[in-house]
Protein backbone atom coordinates (compact mmCIF):
# COMPACT_ATOMS: atom_id res chain seq x y z
CA UNK A 1 0.00 0.00 0.00
CA UNK A 2 1.44 3.50 -0.86
CA UNK A 3 2.56 6.36 1.81
CA UNK A 4 0.01 8.71 1.75
CA UNK A 5 0.91 12.57 2.52
CA UNK A 6 -1.17 14.91 4.62
CA UNK A 7 0.29 17.67 2.87
CA UNK A 8 -2.21 19.66 0.81
CA UNK A 9 -4.80 17.28 2.23
CA UNK A 10 -5.25 19.37 5.16
CA UNK A 11 -4.92 23.16 5.48
CA UNK A 12 -4.06 25.13 8.21
CA UNK A 13 -4.15 28.49 9.17
CA UNK A 14 -0.71 28.58 10.93
CA UNK A 15 2.10 28.60 9.45
CA UNK A 16 3.41 25.03 9.26
CA UNK A 17 7.59 25.61 10.03
CA UNK A 18 6.43 27.67 12.81
CA UNK A 19 4.39 24.79 14.27
CA UNK A 20 7.33 22.32 14.01
CA UNK A 21 9.86 24.64 15.57
CA UNK A 22 7.85 25.08 18.76
CA UNK A 23 6.92 21.55 19.23
CA UNK A 24 10.77 21.01 18.55
CA UNK A 25 11.13 23.61 21.63
CA UNK A 26 10.31 20.78 23.63
CA UNK A 27 13.17 19.04 25.55
CA UNK A 28 11.93 15.34 25.02
CA UNK A 29 11.13 16.11 21.12
CA UNK A 30 13.75 15.48 19.02
CA UNK A 31 12.27 14.70 15.38
CA UNK A 32 9.10 15.64 13.83
CA UNK A 33 7.66 14.42 10.75
CA UNK A 34 5.59 16.56 8.68
CA UNK A 35 2.42 14.67 9.10
CA UNK A 36 2.72 15.61 12.96
CA UNK A 37 3.18 18.76 12.55
CA UNK A 38 0.59 19.46 10.24
CA UNK A 39 -2.10 17.08 12.50
CA UNK A 40 -1.01 19.52 15.48
CA UNK A 41 -1.71 22.49 13.45
CA UNK A 42 -4.87 21.79 12.39
CA UNK A 43 -5.63 20.56 15.98
CA UNK A 44 -4.92 24.01 16.76
CA UNK A 45 -7.10 25.74 14.14
CA UNK A 46 -9.65 23.17 15.45
CA UNK A 47 -9.12 24.58 19.00
CA UNK A 48 -8.84 28.02 18.11
CA UNK A 49 -12.52 27.69 16.01
CA UNK A 50 -13.95 25.95 19.31
CA UNK A 51 -12.85 28.37 22.10
CA UNK A 52 -13.93 31.38 20.07
CA UNK A 53 -17.31 30.28 19.22
CA UNK A 54 -17.75 29.39 22.93
CA UNK A 55 -16.29 32.92 23.82
CA UNK A 56 -18.62 34.62 21.00
CA UNK A 57 -21.67 32.68 22.18
CA UNK A 58 -20.77 34.93 25.66
CA UNK A 59 -21.18 37.98 23.48
CA UNK A 60 -24.19 36.99 21.98
CA UNK A 61 -25.66 36.61 25.71
CA UNK A 62 -24.52 39.90 26.34
CA UNK A 63 -25.91 41.51 23.22
CA UNK A 64 -22.69 43.01 22.85
CA UNK A 65 -20.85 43.01 19.03
CA UNK A 66 -17.69 42.73 20.44
CA UNK A 67 -15.38 39.58 21.68
CA UNK A 68 -13.20 40.62 24.68
CA UNK A 69 -10.97 38.98 27.11
CA UNK A 70 -13.67 38.44 30.07
CA UNK A 71 -15.76 36.29 27.12
CA UNK A 72 -12.87 33.83 26.97
CA UNK A 73 -12.32 33.86 31.05
CA UNK A 74 -16.05 33.44 31.19
CA UNK A 75 -15.85 30.69 28.82
CA UNK A 76 -13.14 29.09 30.61
CA UNK A 77 -14.68 29.20 33.86
CA UNK A 78 -18.49 27.86 32.48
CA UNK A 79 -16.84 24.69 30.12
CA UNK A 80 -15.95 21.83 31.74
CA UNK A 81 -13.72 20.89 28.54
CA UNK A 82 -11.94 24.01 28.97
CA UNK A 83 -11.20 24.49 32.49
CA UNK A 84 -8.04 23.24 32.12
CA UNK A 85 -6.77 26.86 31.00
CA UNK A 86 -8.04 28.31 34.59
CA UNK A 87 -4.47 29.15 35.19
CA UNK A 88 -3.91 30.57 31.66
CA UNK A 89 -7.31 32.44 31.09
CA UNK A 90 -8.43 33.37 34.75
CA UNK A 91 -11.23 35.62 35.51
CA UNK A 92 -10.65 39.45 35.41
CA UNK A 93 -9.99 41.30 39.22
CA UNK A 94 -10.11 44.78 39.48
CA UNK A 95 -6.95 46.37 40.96
CA UNK A 96 -8.85 48.21 43.65
CA UNK A 97 -10.49 44.52 44.56
CA UNK A 98 -6.71 43.13 44.85
CA UNK A 99 -5.46 46.31 47.18
CA UNK A 100 -8.84 45.98 49.04
CA UNK A 101 -8.04 42.25 49.77
CA UNK A 102 -4.41 43.32 51.16
CA UNK A 103 -5.47 45.46 53.85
Amino acid sequence: MPKRSLEGEIESQLPLSRVKRLMKETESVGMVSAEASILVAKATDLFMELFSHKAGEHVIAANRSKLEYKDFASCVENTPRLQFLRDIVPMPVRASDIIEGLN
